[in-house]
């Protein structure tokens, strides 16, 4: 197969010139099989589809002391106050207080003003994320239709069961 010339395909102009590389474009899924390898330049093969346990127990990690929840509260108050306002931060820490004293994690959620801009959203849900991993944060609907965050809290395997119970 003879090479299409530069014009044939739509280039008319370089940015630079100089010497140019040239590449093979790939496009069977054979092409972009990788072999991960370890230091010893071994390759590494996948023994087991299970989670090692010390995944696990993180994944299944909650907060339940309330000393330890206010703590991380305060701790991250300025973090929350700087993306989303001293009423936000108020209301954030008055549900998780009220919602630990009347042992309610199970249902109380707790909406946030809305908030149309995708990527103040984002910055909230990643806030959320790595400073109140107790809390679950997700993208919902007010009444009036619009975008919105809703935290509630993670549950245990154990809060769970009990909650279906209830």
């Amino acid at each position: 197969m003879e090479r299409p010339s530069e014009s044939s395909v739509g280039i008319s102009y370089f940015l630079n010139s100089g010497s140019f590389v040239s590449a093979v474009l790939k496009h069977r899924f054979t092409d972009f099989i990788v072999h991960e390898v370890d230091e010893s330049k071994n390759i590494i093969t996948l023994k087991s589809l299970t989670i090692p346990e010390h995944f696990r127990n993180k994944e299944e990690e909650t907060c339940s002391d309330q000393n330890e929840i206010e703590k991380i509260l305060q701790e991250s108050k300025s973090e929350i106050i700087k993306l989303l306002g001293e009423k936000e931060w108020e209301g954030i820490s008055s549900f998780v207080t009220t919602t630990i004293q009347n042992d309610t994690k199970a249902t109380s959620t707790y909406l946030l003003q809305p908030e149309e801009d995708k990527q103040k959203r984002t910055q909230t849900h990643q806030l959320m994320k790595s400073h109140l991993h107790f809390l679950e944060s997700s993208t919902a609907e007010n009444a009036k239709k619009e975008k919105t965050i809703q935290l509630q809290f993670k549950l245990s395997k154990s809060e769970r069961k009990k909650a279906k119970k209830d």
